[in-house]
């Protein structure tokens, strides 16, 4: 909830700037989550970062070797969350 990475990302894609050090990884590890959500009702932020867990939590689940085939097996669960200071 009002992560300052999604938010820090929102405010580089829009503004078309190049964050300090290792913030440009960051920015593109976020960038599909928010470019996914882009013109969606609601709020920009809040979407962006139930997107971003979204798509982690699918990144984890095929991850291979290891946790997609824990996945598979039915020895792991991987789920997403969203949760306020």
């Amino acid at each position: 909830d009002s992560c300052g990475a999604v938010d820090a990302a929102i405010k580089s894609l829009k503004d078309n700037t190049t964050l300090p050090g290792h913030l440009p990884s960051l920015v593109n590890a976020i960038a599909p989550a928010v470019k996914a959500t882009e013109g969606k009702p609601g709020d920009r932020l809040a979407n962006a970062i139930r997107q971003n867990v979204i798509d982690n939590v699918a990144k984890l689940k095929s991850a291979t070797p290891i946790l997609g085939a824990a996945v598979d097996q039915g020895k792991l669960r991987i789920v997403g969350a969203v949760y306020r200071l």
